[in-house]
């Protein structure tokens, strides 16, 4: 077997590049990439900061088969404003981004200096943290909804129903009742001054009644979720689920039919989604709904 080359390692490194909005992308060097890996934020969180350390760690000394596998994906990672607005209108929003890179990434989207034709991805995994999981679940839930219903036409994709859904500390059981003030702690961190974060907890009372434990809203999206899942063969209705042990904001559980890992040891719920040099997790429960 002839080595690596210096080449060959370069070729298949990720390009950065910027997309419409909030959102990046990081572009792999292979010639044809097998999949797209799409990342949803929580509330008060950012496309950078929450995933830190995904962008550099995919390219870095992994294991031979988890590099391989991330040399064969191009990251998607999106944003939106989430302290404003609703799930539902969220959920659209994504939804509308997705359509353009998923099943086909679009030349006009994504101009890499080295590809500049449309592609098409044969896989798709979808990783949401916090409120990024229910914003997902919600995308999930409007278009198998649409697939369900034949009589209906309609010239939205259902692409999506195929993906391989991945939680981090999801918040689709809503805030335990001694979470807002650890997510009140957690967004001070985030914005870093309390003037925005006033403002913000102004605009967002609409996301926060929802995300309430026993909201209709999160009920709802159970109760249909686990019907559609029971009765129909979409992969994407089905989550792969993690906390840490150290979670405080949101209630750990899963939907009815889905997987859940045991708790990771030291993590909570702003540091579950956050791979490093010792923590790599992460990274394997992306490729495989498990971590080490």
């Amino acid at each position: 077997m002839r080595g690596v080359l210096f080449s060959d390692f370069m070729a298949s490194r990720h390009e950065y590049v910027f997309l419409r909005g909030d959102c990046f992308a990081m572009i792999s060097g292979a010639p044809s990439p097998r999949r797209a890996v799409v990342f949803v934020h929580g509330w008060g969180g950012s496309p950078a900061a929450t995933w830190h350390r995904f962008q550099e760690l995919v390219d870095d000394d992994s294991p031979r088969e988890v590099r391989a596998w991330w040399q064969q994906a191009d990251l998607y990672f999106y944003g939106y404003e989430s302290r404003r607005f609703s799930i539902s209108e969220h959920a659209e929003r994504f939804l509308r981004f997705l359509d353009q890179v998923y099943p086909v990434r679009l030349a006009s989207l994504v101009q890499a200096s080295y590809d500049r034709r449309d592609h098409r991805y044969g896989e798709l995994y979808l990783v949401g943290h916090s409120l990024g999981a229910v914003v997902l679940r919600e995308g999930i839930l409007d278009r198998a909804a649409i697939s369900a219903a034949p009589g209906r036409p309609s010239a939205q994709s259902t692409a999506i129903l195929s993906g391989r859904l991945r939680l981090f500390a999801p918040a689709m059981h809503g805030a335990k009742p001694s979470g807002w003030l650890g997510l009140a702690y957690h967004l001070l961190h985030e914005i870093r001054e309390v003037k925005p974060w006033l403002e913000a907890a102004m605009e967002s009372q609409t996301i926060v009644r929802q995300l309430h434990s026993e909201s209709d809203k999160l009920k709802r999206l159970r109760d249909e979720t686990e019907k559609l899942a029971g009765t129909t063969s979409h992969p994407a209705l089905v989550a792969d689920v993690v906390y840490g042990e150290r979670e405080h904001i949101v209630e750990r559980d899963k939907f009815r039919l889905d997987r859940i890992e045991l708790p990771i040891r030291g993590r909570d719920h702003v540091s579950i989604c956050k791979p490093d040099d010792e923590y790599r997790d992460p990274l394997q429960f992306v490729m495989e709904g498990k971590h080490a």
